[in-house]
């Protein structure tokens, strides 16, 4: 299989998302900028992260972001989603999202991008496979609360809405999603990661 290489020119997008503190004794020690360059033997053929499976999404990852993630012992924690709450019935879950994060465009991210994320997930059209993980929700059960608070009326109880959002295909898009995620135009691998992509080497 032919090896692609990418080569990403780090940026410093998030501040105090990028998990301050974790591992290291101060601000002094964390390297700012610099490049990231890596062999894949995976070729992406999708446009949409959306229909990524593990390959595609091991490279979407260091461009865009997911609302949560899983540590070693499966655990799910706050990532572009600062913290969630479940009613008792398991039947409602309002997600609180991080505030002050922007898309490496310039862009705000909002509860829009968020509604819009689900909303196409949940496309058949679209044939992602989170469609079938969030089976127990219709795209007219995501509603936007405010700015930064998105609540999901779910058709049945279900209690692993966390575990889900940290999934390869749940790479967060800016509303409207992307023209063509790998297509090699920096332009179009748009997301909140820490890395820009720079080149594309098919």
């Amino acid at each position: 299989m032919k090896k692609i290489t990418l080569l990403f020119l780090s940026v410093v997008m998030l501040g105090g998302l990028l998990f301050m503190g974790a591992g290291v004794s101060n601000a002094e020690d964390i390297r700012r900028g610099g490049i990231l360059r890596f062999e894949y033997d995976w070729i992406p053929y999708v446009k949409d992260p959306a229909i990524d499976g593990v390959g595609t999404g091991n490279i979407g990852r260091n461009i865009a972001e997911t609302l949560t993630w899983i540590d070693d012992h499966f655990v799910p924690h706050p990532l572009l989603c600062k913290r969630w709450e479940s009613s008792e019935d398991g039947k409602e879950w309002t997600l609180y999202l991080q505030e002050g994060v922007t898309f490496n465009n310039g862009k705000p991210f909002t509860a829009d991008d968020v509604v819009w994320n689900f909303r196409h997930w949940l496309d058949p059209k679209v044939g992602s496979s989170m469609r079938a993980k969030l089976s127990m929700l219709s795209p007219d059960g995501v509603e936007k609360v405010d700015e930064y608070t998105v609540k999901l009326h779910l058709d049945r109880p279900f209690y692993g809405i966390p575990w889900i959002l940290a999934d390869y295909p749940a790479l967060i898009a800016p509303e409207g999603g992307w023209r063509d995620f790998y297509s090699g135009d920096p332009r179009d691998a748009i997301g909140t990661g820490p890395f820009l992509l720079k080149k594309f080497i098919p």
